[in-house]
């Protein structure tokens, strides 16, 4: 973002002083995970080959001579012995990930950002969830990590990625039930201090009818929600986004053509679909599908311009505070 926030000390400096000196270590550990991935596709194709020979016997396959005894003999232990290296190879990846926060996002945050705490394995609560009014709350299994909380420029604020699911009873055409899990909402969730107190509750939501439907989804909505609609005069405003509101005076003197023009900035910089609610004294945000610093088995990550795209969305995220004007207190 053009108008971000300039941190104090270059990427440069603390890339070369506390990120080269770990990545080997670190650069050993996702190889690692490699190879250990790469040697469970051995067995596990024995397995496949086996198990094809045991239920189809008329294919003509290298073993197909053995016994049946002797193919679940090697089923059992191709089988083992993938399952074996395949938990070794996931079991190497999660530390890889943790160390790379350890060693990567770390020093990044403290340094550039001093006034924030992160904590890679904590997320934010179930309640802010809640508060929000965002996200459906029909859920069996609420977590997330990377949670980061403090201020900036006087602003509270928090933030963390989540992954929350349900699991729904599916019962097919022949009556056999099974289980399957919904993703209910992944991405970011940042919530911040709003300095006005607001009576009424505001959300702003992506408007998928109008991008398909034109005006006639703008058309379609307002019938079925007229008492709630809110209707704005910024044109690129209201292609992206639809506003609800319990008071359409109190959601007008909030969104200002300053402040839309502001939310539009933000929508860009992250290119995710992006949800906003006022209530009380607080701005809440979800970034659908955004993850902030998830490390990459197959791409190497401890690379000037990897570690630069994860400033980069730091940045976007301690943007939004100055985008919105949080701290200059417009509303009072």
């Amino acid at each position: 973002m053009s108008d971000s926030i300039q941190p104090k000390k270059s990427l440069a400096s603390i890339f070369n002083q506390s990120i080269l000196p770990a990545v080997e270590y670190l650069e050993g550990l996702r190889k690692m995970s490699i190879y250990l991935f790469a040697a469970s596709v051995i067995p596990f194709g024995i397995f496949v080959g086996v198990f094809i020979a045991i239920k189809v016997p008329d294919i003509d396959l290298p073993w197909s001579h053995l016994s049946e005894s002797d193919l679940g003999t090697y089923a059992f232990f191709s089988l083992t012995l993938f399952l074996i290296l395949a938990g070794f190879a996931a079991y190497q990846f999660r530390k890889y990930k943790h160390e790379f926060k350890v060693f990567v996002i770390t020093p990044i945050i403290k340094t550039l950002y001093p006034d924030l705490v992160y904590i890679p394995k904590a997320h934010i609560s179930e309640q802010i969830y809640h508060e929000c009014g965002l996200c459906s709350t029909h859920y069996n299994r609420f977590g997330g990590d990377d949670y980061i909380n403090g201020t900036i420029d006087g602003v509270g604020i928090q933030f963390s990625d989540l992954k929350v699911t349900r699991r729904e009873r599916v019962t097919d055409s022949k009556g056999r039930t099974r289980y399957k899990t919904v993703n209910v909402f992944t991405g970011l969730l940042f919530k911040c201090d709003f300095n006005k107190k607001i009576d009424g509750e505001t959300y702003i939501r992506p408007d998928f009818a109008e991008k398909l439907l034109g005006k006639f989804g703008r058309s379609f909505q307002g019938a079925f929600k007229k008492d709630k609609m809110v209707h704005l005069e910024n044109i690129d405003f209201e292609k992206n986004f639809t506003v609800e509101s319990t008071c359409q005076i109190e959601a007008r003197y909030i969104l200002t053509p300053q402040i839309m023009e502001r939310i539009l900035a933000i929508y860009q910089s992250f290119g995710v679909p992006l949800s906003m609610s006022f209530k009380g004294q607080s701005l809440y945000m979800t970034l659908a599908g955004f993850d902030m610093f998830e490390a990459s088995l197959f791409k190497k990550s401890i690379e000037f311009d990897q570690i630069k795209s994860f400033q980069n969305a730091l940045d976007s995220l301690m943007g939004v505070v100055q985008q919105m004007k949080l701290n200059d207190k417009i509303f009072q």
